[in-house]
């Protein structure tokens, strides 16, 4: 009797398992393009006792369209920040095994280098980020950063000048030029 109804539910679950896969794919919005239909399959069977095993009589097979058409949109590109980019991070005088050493928001004028160590989380694809120097709100550097994993912690530095006090910030930009996030900082 187990063995009957085993055998009774795994067809069931066949059944139901793929109509639910095509309702998946259809409620999803998939990318399937061209002829859309299901077969659905009807079954009846005998009548089952404890010493039978599950027969099956009768099969129709009909095919049956999902789609009558399927329209193409036109395809719209999501800057990486709508797509859900977060960017954290902090400034300091070196980066050690992918960590950042003197987090600091000031720095002396003999500082050498300042570090702006981030952690891009979020990213579906590898993309860009862009670390842009600003002394003065004049740009003064920009560097390119690739993003290749949807957790990625990378870093870019400045060489300070002793002549070049005052109010610094670094923006973190996205490939399409928005600002997903600033760190200012000041030399003394």
């Amino acid at each position: 009797m187990k063995r009957i109804i085993g055998t009774a539910l795994v067809v069931l679950l066949l059944l139901f398992g793929g109509y639910m896969y095509v309702k998946i794919l259809l409620d999803a919005g998939s990318d399937i393009k061209g002829d859309l239909s299901v077969t659905p399959i009807t079954v009846t069977t005998s009548t089952l006792t404890a010493e039978d095993t599950l027969t099956v009589d009768t099969v129709t097979t009909s095919t049956v369209p999902i789609a009558e058409e399927i329209v193409e949109e036109e395809e719209t590109i999501v800057a990486p920040a709508a797509q859900g980019l977060s960017v954290t991070g902090a400034l300091g005088t070196g980066v050690e095994n992918r960590a950042l050493i003197g987090e600091a928001s000031e720095f002396s004028a003999d500082v050498g280098r300042v570090y702006c160590l981030i952690t891009v989380t979020g990213a579906e694809q590898p993309t860009e980020v862009t670390h842009v120097w600003y002394y003065k709100n004049q740009e003064k550097a920009r560097t390119e950063l690739s993003i290749k994993y949807k957790k990625h912690r990378t870093w870019s530095y400045k060489t300070i000048h002793p002549q070049h006090i005052g109010d610094w910030r670094v923006d973190v930009v996205d490939t399409a030029g928005n600002v997903l996030t600033s760190f200012p900082f000041v030399v003394r």
